[in-house]
């Protein structure tokens, strides 16, 4: 039985820039035509929807809604159980898996539309998309939450993430505030992932893309520090 205690966050929505920076900012994209996300394929990546458990079976996590709605649950009486260090783990392990798990749904669902995308050597030998492809892989932001204590983000490239719970924050939140302030900073980590990635496309390709924050986000940490003044 899983607990009703499941937070989901919409994030605020940016043209052309896939929440969790996977594919509308992946490898070639720059290269093809707006059309590439109109129609029918942008009705069925947003419909697309992927969860993932995380390895002791007690956390689910999903990503829908063209990567902007994440939502995480708790089966029943399994927040109250964890260490802070131990929940940091299991997150951390949760957060790889659904991420990688979503790249590789987008890009099946692509595939079905465009099926020489993935093989369309004209643009994957370019020197510039292959220092954009290494790049992106060097990419590392972090964030923390709004009280700036409590939960502290890093991740390379969501390949892999780095969960940091501060001593005593289990103790301290209940189940609803904890996935409140898991959620508000996974938003604001992505966020700050975009933005790092459009910065990357201007400088690689030049196509002028600014960077994107968003400024709810930002309003909402703002807001968590001064709580704490």
């Amino acid at each position: 039985m899983w607990s009703r205690s499941i937070v989901h966050h919409d994030v605020d929505n940016s043209p052309d820039i896939d929440a969790v920076g996977y594919n509308r900012s992946w490898l070639r994209v720059p290269q093809l035509p707006r059309v590439y996300f109109m129609g029918e394929l942008v009705d069925r990546l947003d419909a697309l929807v992927v969860e993932a458990t995380s390895l002791d079976r007690q956390i689910t996590a999903a990503v829908g809604g063209g990567g902007h709605r994440i939502a995480v649950a708790f089966r029943t009486g399994a927040y109250r159980r964890y260490t802070e260090a131990a929940l940091g783990n299991q997150l951390a392990q949760l957060a790889t898996r659904i991420f990688v798990r979503y790249k590789r749904e987008f890009d099946k669902t692509v595939e079905l539309f465009y099926p020489n995308v993935s093989r369309d050597e004209s643009t994957e030998y370019r020197p510039e998309t292959q220092q954009y492809q290494e790049r992106l892989m060097q990419i590392v932001v972090s964030a923390k939450s709004p009280d700036a204590i409590s939960i502290s983000l890093e991740t390379h490239a969501l390949l892999h993430t780095t969960v940091v719970i501060a001593p005593g924050t289990l103790r301290r939140l209940s189940e609803e505030e904890f996935l409140a302030a898991l959620l508000a900073t996974v938003n604001l980590l992505l966020a700050l992932y975009r933005s790092a990635v459009n910065k990357l496309k201007d400088d690689v390709f030049g196509l002028g893309i600014p960077g994107y924050v968003p400024r709810s986000l930002v309003a909402y940490q703002a807001n968590g520090l001064k709580g704490r003044g």
